[in-house]
């Protein structure tokens, strides 16, 4: 959007902090006060997509919003405006709290171009890294298994669910758990059962790429969402995950344990929301477990292959 002078210095020398960014998260427009507030110039920060900005936002629960679900998304997706507390990283190296609004900015025909947010800081405290980062490592990560929660795999699928939606970026989810689970609890103690859970964690979190997330859903079942290309994809990200797990061999005391996982994946069609496609997931997983002859169903294996792309 091209801003007329008079707007632009109202907004340049507005005092509270002012940034715009573009669909695609890059930064094209950042303020004085918004200088001054984060100790990033409008030369470092302009032109960069806000995950490499170096604000690392989170919420107030510690939150990643950059990894997962950003307020940006939310105001594209519902075309609204929307108040949020974040926290904001400082370039000399703290949080601060800030008060937030993401406000679209439509053009003339009333598509939204660009996102705007307006922020100030919510109180003068400076918050810790240590601090900041043991927020974020409860509120992300389970403790035993050192994966991803719940919580934060359940925000990924909604960013990862909105991208498909506005952009047609394709993904799969994963639905796994461990095969008679309970046997290794009851056979050998709880102990067992959480040795096997923190050696299966250790295990994915090593076969994990950089844009895809396998998380700890409850108990021992596990969801993975992964970037895909094709359906065909489907099944070669299960058969790594099967093929992990195969050659896992788990010391407890002084048995030598192993596991089998049953795995249901599926890939994202134009009529899912995050519900739906959990849902088919967990199903074929259910499915893979009742059989005699497959350890995982994928789409095809299931008779509901998609039969096409989302066109964005």
């Amino acid at each position: 959007m091209i801003y007329d002078s008079c707007f632009r210095s109202l907004i340049e020398n507005f005092p509270m902090g002012i940034y715009i960014v573009k669909p695609d998260r890059t930064i094209v427009f950042w303020n004085r006060a918004a200088e001054q507030i984060t100790g990033y110039s409008a030369e470092w920060i302009c032109g960069r997509k806000c995950p490499d900005s170096g604000l690392r936002h989170l919420d107030d629960t510690a939150c990643p919003l950059c990894e997962t679900y950003c307020p940006f998304m939310t105001v594209l997706k519902e075309g609204k405006e929307l108040r949020k507390q974040v926290f904001a990283h400082h370039r000399e190296g703290y949080h601060i709290l800030v008060e937030t609004i993401f406000v679209p900015i439509r053009d003339e025909n009333g598509s939204i171009t660009e996102v705007a947010e307006v922020f100030y800081p919510a109180d003068q405290r400076v918050h810790s890294e240590s601090a900041i980062e043991h927020l974020y490592n409860a509120a992300s990560y389970d403790r035993l298994t050192g994966l991803p929660g719940r919580a934060y795999t359940e925000a990924f699928l909604r960013r990862r669910m909105s991208e498909y939606h506005l952009s047609g970026e394709r993904f799969a989810v994963l639905f796994c758990d461990i095969n008679d689970f309970r046997d290794f609890n009851n056979q050998y103690g709880h102990e067992a059962g959480d040795t096997v859970l923190r050696s299966f964690g250790t295990a994915m979190s090593r076969v994990c790429r950089s844009t895809d997330v396998f998380g700890r859903w409850g108990g021992d079942e596990f969801l993975g969402i992964y970037v895909i290309h094709n359906e065909n994809d489907t099944a070669r990200i299960a058969g790594r995950m099967q093929d992990t797990a195969d050659a896992l061999r788990i010391r407890h005391q002084e048995l030598t344990l192993t596991i089998g996982l049953s795995i249901g994946i599926t890939a994202a069609r134009p009529e899912d929301d995050e519900a739906s496609i959990v849902a088919r997931a967990d199903r074929y997983m259910y499915l893979a477990k009742r059989s005699d002859s497959q350890r995982t169903v994928t789409d095809r294996e299931a008779g509901e292959a998609s039969g096409g792309s989302h066109d964005g």
